[in-house]
């Protein structure tokens, strides 16, 4: 057990931090609110939580419930049908079962990172450099573009993006054919842009079932993918990979990585050992999709920084701090490592105390967050009482919470929608709450969107309430 001690610093400290965002705000809440778990980007953590209690209802499919027309089924993020059966089972909500989710990978995470250093590095360096991959950071005011992420929470980021990092890293250290096969086509469903580096790395290290799986994967999910509703948005659009590609730009993104790629970086130029060939190959290839890669894939190049990448960078900065005790003195390689983590803590902290105030000034709770007591009771009615089907329009607030909260579609969030469309269909919908439809206009409106149910919207005569209480009133439509 004293062996593992390390280990389990290392997972209770990482996560803790990663999780801390979620954690404060749920402890910090009025007693008359309720806690959304909202993690990054609204639209997204709203989506993956709807994916989830698609497992739940038994719908095994993964469908945008913000965009109620016909969606073809695909496998990607299939991690959240799976989380959602899972919470069906232990009888636990949607929220509660991403967050879960969130917890179990990063501690993977840490685990096969850790894993992977000890088969190089002493227990001592092994607790350091796992430290240091999570850690790393940018130096203040030397960061020339967008990591997309809060460091802290690159341990606990979306699931799908964890559990690719994952199997990526389980990938490293199986050994059997059958098992790199199945993992490798695990990994290309689950995260396209780590199943790319995952292939690229296949054929450079001449790994026949890594290289079999991951492509044949790759091809399949392209095939689902481009029927995928917001794929021509988040992948294919021109304007995500067309800027130009100069050398001044490339230096201000290597400066942007911080001391730990330019210290990685000498460290496997000065140890060459063929131990070591696997995970340079790996960062190199990491840097190539990202600094020049991207445009062939037609991706945004940041999605290859989704995770992994300061796992080979702390790896490299250990062979240069080790390369320079042996010249020096013993002393000088946990002390090198040990400075390298406190060169990155500014910008970590930083980070970790916007996180903390990303959803609250912990003075004022917005109910998009932190819905009331009155509106939890809302949704539940719909969720018991309304055809699983069922069309509701409301404003953006509440879409996207009946989309964590009831089993219905919803009218008025524009997540799933491409851009255009989107827009007209808020236009269309602000009109309508805003009272200013004729009778007529409002019935031909709710008929032509297929609407059933009406959230505190205007009191036309042909709508019926169905459910009252202080701040809720729920309409029905009947054709």
């Amino acid at each position: 057990m004293k062996k593992h001690i390390p280990l389990i610093l290392c997972i209770v400290i990482l996560v803790g931090l990663g999780m801390l965002s979620t954690i404060i705000p749920y402890f910090s809440k009025p007693n008359d609110r309720f806690f959304t778990g909202m993690n990054g980007y609204s639209s997204d953590y709203i989506q993956y939580v709807s994916y989830i209690k698609e497992g739940m209802y038994g719908r095994y499919q993964m469908i945008f419930r913000s965009f109620p027309f016909f969606q073809p089924i695909t496998p990607i993020h299939f991690i959240y049908i799976a989380t959602g059966i899972v919470g069906d089972w232990i009888g636990a909500n949607a929220p509660f079962m991403f967050h879960l989710t969130r917890v179990i990978l990063g501690s993977l995470y840490v685990l096969f990172t850790y894993k992977l250093f000890s088969r190089v590095f002493s227990p001592q360096l092994t607790f350091l450099a796992t430290l240091l991959a999570f850690i790393s950071a940018p130096l203040p005011n030397l960061s020339f573009f967008n990591f997309s992420i809060i460091h802290p929470e690159r341990i606990t980021d979306r699931p799908h993006y964890v559990f690719g990092a994952v199997l990526f890293l389980a990938i490293l250290l199986l050994r059997k054919p059958a098992l790199l096969f199945i993992f490798s086509i695990l990994t290309a469903m689950v995260h396209v842009s780590t199943g790319i580096l995952l292939f690229v790395l296949s054929l450079f290290l001449r790994s026949v079932p890594v290289a079999l799986g991951s492509s044949v994967a790759l091809g399949v999910t392209y095939i689902f993918i481009r029927k995928y509703t917001l794929v021509p948005e988040i992948w294919l659009d021109s304007y995500i990979y067309s800027g130009s590609i100069t050398l001044l730009g490339i230096l201000r993104d290597i400066v942007s990585f911080g001391p730990t790629l330019w210290l990685g970086m000498v460290g496997f130029i000065l140890d060459r050992k063929p131990t070591h060939r696997k995970i340079f190959y790996w960062l190199l290839i990491q840097l190539g999709l990202f600094l020049f890669g991207y445009r062939f894939f037609h991706a945004d190049r940041v999605r290859f920084l989704q995770g992994l990448y300061f796992i080979p960078m702390a790896y490299g900065t250990v062979l240069f701090w080790k390369y320079i005790s042996q010249k020096i003195s013993h002393w000088m390689l946990p002390v090198g490592v040990f400075a390298t983590i406190l060169v990155s803590l500014p910008v970590y902290i930083s980070d970790l105390n916007k996180s903390l105030y990303f959803l609250t000034d912990y003075k004022n709770y917005s109910t998009f967050v932190f819905p009331t007591k009155a509106q939890m009771e809302s949704f539940e009615y719909l969720d018991k009482n309304t055809p699983t089907e069922s069309l509701i329009i409301g404003s953006y607030e509440i879409a996207n919470n009946l989309l964590l909260y009831s089993h219905n579609y919803t009218l008025g969030n524009d997540q799933g929608w491409s851009k255009e469309e989107g827009k007209k269909m808020l236009a269309d919908r602000d009109k309508f709450f805003a009272g200013i439809l004729s009778e007529e206009e409002a019935k031909q409106y709710l008929q032509n969107n297929n609407v059933s149910f009406v959230y505190n919207g205007p009191k036309y005569p042909f709508l019926r309430p169905v459910f009252e209480n202080s701040q809720v009133t729920i309409y029905e439509y009947k054709r």
